[in-house]
Parts: structure tokens; C-alpha cells; sequence
């Protein structure tokens, strides 16, 4: 990021100060190397962390008016780059003005960096996943289907990997997201990271296209995405999937199509088996042995409905489990 350097619409130069402000330090994540600048009232923040072999920037322009930046940088790198939030039009080395906005994503083969930005809908946030050809190459080998490209990047066939904008898909929404939650972890260098900054790559450039019958942006994945953490941790709550889905804000037809196409599942389908391993978990654990106790810490509206629904999934009576839990040592 020592390299990088910002301009407004007259080719002034914009102040590039290490760090972020006070007021946004809660953008901050762990490890990452950080700067902002601002071009009117509010910043425009800038990171970067390393992942493995990998570089995520992350970019958050919190400006208040719609505006023009240019950015030079001198980075040789392949670019998946992800609108997350907002819109904007972008010229990237004098060869057009394209649109991109929060569902879509672009691929780049970059020399070096020429960008003119308009920000069209504000505040924008972008995630771009950063790699040299050296590691294309390795990560070729492992993945057969990236010969190709690797074959345009030997050849130095940069125009032909200016890609035009492409629909992002919920599933990789929904890695993006958990990229960025290991980040914050602190589990950067974890295998379980840099498997998922692959598959991202792979989704990209296979490009398969998913049908749905509504459109999700990233705030919709990431609803839920933790929707569907809470509803796993608070089985035992009457209401709980219910007040996730409001409290999402979408239609409950696209939060439970949503839900199916990131899990398997639908909301409704996952709470009964969250709900039931939890049963089964404290019958055999020995937690719990009376009926009535298990299904209000479960969930259950019954003690009918929970004896059902367990003998459905484990194909025994849940009397006969707990008599069996009762005389085991």
C-alpha cells in the first residue's frame, strides 16, 4: 500500500494518511495493514491483510456526495474484484467506462493500477481477492480448470481478462462473508481460511449460473448468515425463527429460499434438527432424563410433538433412549 496514491477529478493529489480515524477504528481488522484519505467530509478507508498467499483489500468509501477519484498503484497481480455495497463507475487504464454495483464482480489482470472511480450510489464497500502469477500457477495445479486462464496470463493476453461485470452469486456472498469473519478472528493463515479464499476463486471463474427467484446482495447473505448461527444457538426459544426472519427484513419467501440455497436446507428444517440433536445430546450425556424438561429446553411446543419428531429422525422411541441412558454406567 506504500505505492498507492489517490487524485480528485482535477489530478490533485489526495493525502494518503497511515491508519484510520478515531471514529472508525471499529472498520479495523486484525493484522491488516491500514490507511484513509478523505475527499470531502467523510474518510475513505483502505486495508489489506495477507491470507496464505493471498491479499484481501478491503475498501470502505464512507464519502458523503457522489464523487470522482483516481487511484494509481503499481501492483502485477490477477484481481477478483466485489462490489459489496453500493454502486459505481469505474475506467480501469482508459478502456471504458463499466458499471458495477453490490450484485456484481469483476475479474482484472492488472500491470499496474489506473482506475478513475465515480461513485454513483454511496457509501461503497469492495472486497478483492489478490494474487501473483506465481501463486495462480500453484493454485492451477490444484485446480485443473484454471489452466486456461493460466494459459491467458503466460501469454500476456491482459485485454481478454478485462471482464465485464458478472452476477455474483449467493454462495459466493456467503464465502465472502466468512472470509472476512475469520479475518476478524485473527485466523488469517488457517487452512479453513485459505480453503475458502480458493473456492471463491474457483466459484468465480467457473462462473456457473444460479437461478433464484429473488436477488441477494451482500447485506441479505450476511442477514442470514447469522440468522442461521442464532437459530442453531437458541433452540430453545419459541419464537426464534420467526423474530430472525423479521428481523432480517426480507419477504419470508426469500429469507427461507435464501436460507436453503447457502445451507440445504429450509430455517424451519434446521431448527427441528438443531432441536433434536440437542435432545439426543442431553438424553445420552445424561443432562436431562424427564420428558417435560426436555422439550422446553428444546424448543418443543409438546411433549407429544418431540416424541414424535425424535422417533421420525433416529427411528426409536425417545422413552426407550432414556431408559437405556438410565441404565447405562
Amino acid at each position: 500500500m506504500e505505492d498507492f496514491n489517490l487524485y480528485d477529478d482535477k489530478r490533485v493529489p489526495i493525502p494518503v494518511i497511515p491508519g484510520f480515524p478515531p471514529d472508525y477504528v471499529s472498520y479495523a481488522l486484525p493484522g491488516a495493514l491500514q490507511c484513509h484519505a478523505y475527499h470531502g467530509r467523510l474518510p475513505m478507508l483502505f486495508q489489506a491483510v495477507r491470507c496464505g498467499r493471498y491479499e484481501i483489500a478491503i475498501s470502505d468509501y464512507l464519502i458523503n456526495t457522489g464523487r470522482k477519484v483516481m487511484c494509481k498503484a503499481n501492483v502485477a497481480c490477477l484481481e477478483l474484484h466485489f462490489i459489496l455495497k453500493g454502486k459505481v463507475l469505474f475506467n480501469l487504464k482508459d478502456l471504458g467506462w463499466e458499471e458495477l454495483d453490490e450484485l456484481h464482480h469483476n475479474m482484472i489482470a492488472l500491470s499496474d493500477v489506473k482506475n478513475e472511480v465515480y461513485f454513483k450510489i454511496i457509501p461503497v464497500s469492495t472486497f478483492d481477492v489478490h494474487f501473483l502469477m506465481e501463486d495462480f500457477k500453484l493454485l492451477a495445479k490444484k485446480y485443473p480448470q484454471l489452466q486456461p486462464l493460466l494459459k491467458a496470463l503466460q501469454t500476456k493476453g491482459y485485454a481478454s481478462l478485462f471482464a465485464l461485470p458478472e452476477k455474483t452469486t449467493p454462495g459466493m456472498l456467503h464465502l465472502i462473508v466468512k472470509i472476512k469473519e475469520a479475518i476478524k478472528d485473527g485466523k488469517t493463515n488457517d487452512i479453513t481460511t485459505i480453503e475458502m479464499i480458493e473456492n471463491l476463486v474457483v466459484l468465480v471463474l467457473e462462473n456457473e449460473p444460479v437461478k433464484t427467484k429473488y436477488k441477494y446482495n451482500y447485506t441479505n447473505i450476511e442477514k442470514i448468515h447469522n440468522a442461521h448461527y442464532h437459530i442453531g444457538q437458541y433452540v430453545e426459544e419459541k419464537d426464534i425463527l420467526s423474530g430472525k426472519m423479521k428481523k432480517s427484513g426480507m419477504k419470508p419467501d426469500k429469507f427461507r429460499e435464501g436460507f436453503r440455497l447457502l445451507y440445504g436446507l429450509l430455517p424451519s428444517q434446521y431448527l427441528l434438527e438443531r432441536r433434536l440433536q440437542k435432545a439426543d445430546w442431553l438424553i445420552k450425556e445424561k443432562r436431562v432424563c424427564k420428558l417435560d424438561d426436555i422439550a422446553e429446553l428444546c424448543g418443543f411446543k409438546s411433549i407429544e410433538q418431540l416424541s414424535k419428531d425424535y422417533q421420525h429422525k433416529f427411528g426409536t422411541k425417545i422413552s426407550d433412549v432414556i431408559a437405556a441412558s438410565k441404565n447405562s454406567k
